[in-house]
């Protein structure tokens, strides 16, 4: 391979790898009260990683998130995100749960979960791809314990940098 090649096909790889970015589709949303309101998004990348998850919002702010779906480095249950603010309103950090479908969780599930969990479960594209406990049988969450499989960081903008407690 010559060299203008050789440059050439190094060239197109580094475009290639740098256009790459996540695809994030919204499949579903909703409201429960006038003020709360809901979507469910799936968001795929082009290192194959995948995940389905839910958003909680009421008014402008986020909530939280739950995480039900995703093989990015592992497989795991369930990851619960409760974002936190400041007396300005600026989101400044998130809390990181468990779900569990035993009686161990310190945060039983709410209703509006239970409503999710139970849609989720029984309609085809919403269906976690990655099972690891049948939604509708979540009681609640639980701080993650050493060394168990959760996702990382909320889907949000800059949910990578977002300090999780």
């Amino acid at each position: 391979m010559t060299t203008l090649k050789k440059i050439i096909f190094v060239s197109v790889m580094l475009i290639l790898t740098s256009s790459c970015g996540d695809t994030t589709r919204i499949l579903s949303s909703g409201q429960f009260t006038k003020n709360e309101n809901y979507y469910i998004s799936s968001v795929f990348s082009c290192c194959g990683c995948s995940a389905k998850y839910f958003t909680v919002n009421s008014g402008k702010r986020k909530i939280e998130q739950v995480i039900y779906s995703y093989n990015c480095y592992n497989i795991g249950k369930p990851t619960k995100f409760i974002f936190n603010y400041n007396i300005k309103g600026k989101l400044i950090s998130c809390d990181k749960y468990v779900a569990t479908d035993s009686t161990d969780y310190t945060q039983p599930i709410n209703e509006q979960e239970k409503q999710l969990f139970i849609a989720l479960d029984t309609t085809s594209i919403l269906k976690a791809k990655y099972p690891t406990i049948r939604l509708s049988e979540v009681k609640g969450f639980r701080k993650p314990v050493d060394k168990e499989v959760t996702h990382s960081f909320p889907f949000i903008k800059n949910g990578y940098k977002l300090p999780v407690n």
